[in-house]
């Protein structure tokens, strides 16, 4: 689910820039942020849908119940 890919978005994004600050080469650097920069639309996206879907989930449980 979406909500379970937060903490995977999350640690790499939080990984990334640790590498980032420990990276000399300053094309490396320039990748690494570039990685940071693809996945925080993801990150974000996914946090925003699973926010907006978990009570539609909620509410589809009850319905059919």
């Amino acid at each position: 689910s979406l909500h379970d890919a937060l903490p995977i978005f999350r640690s790499r994004i939080v990984e990334l820039r640790g590498l980032t600050r420990q990276e000399t080469d300053p094309e490396a650097v320039q990748a690494l942020k570039r990685r940071v920069a693809a996945l925080l639309p993801l990150w974000q996206e996914a946090r925003d849908l699973a926010r907006l879907t978990a009570h539609y989930y909620d509410y589809d449980k009850e319905a059919h119940r």
